[in-house]
């Protein structure tokens, strides 16, 4: 499903969301040319692969005049970007907002993200 080209990434924390398991990623390493500042990788209970990544990414500097950084969503069959922003260079921004997104699009607005480490 996923175009990413992932290298290495450390867990740096965990969160529950509704029927999904939640890793928040850091210290991101590809085989590609993009920059990942954070992954949100939602793995649903009982598989072992993601449904669903958020990714945080660093502009290229022809791109930073809208922002540092830009919202990709990566989901079966489609990947789309979501706009771009200073904001979530900051893991507690875009941890937040990342889980918000995803709350929406997984149709999951009644449940409250749990953070577990």
């Amino acid at each position: 499903m996923s175009d990413l080209k992932l290298s290495s990434a450390i867990p740096i924390r965990r969160y529950q969301l509704g029927e999904f398991k939640v890793v928040l990623l850091g210290d991101i390493e590809s085989t590609d040319d993009i920059l990942y500042q954070f992954i949100l990788a939602f793995i649903p209970e009982g598989k072992a692969e993601p449904l669903l990544y958020i990714t945080c990414e660093r502009n290229q500097a022809e791109e930073q005049r809208e922002g540092s950084h830009r919202i990709r969503v990566i989901a079966p069959h489609d990947a789309r970007i979501f706009g771009s922003s200073d904001r979530w260079r900051d893991i507690e921004a875009f941890a937040e907002d990342g889980l918000l997104m995803a709350r929406k699009l997984l149709d999951l607005t009644d449940e409250e993200p749990k953070r577990l480490m």
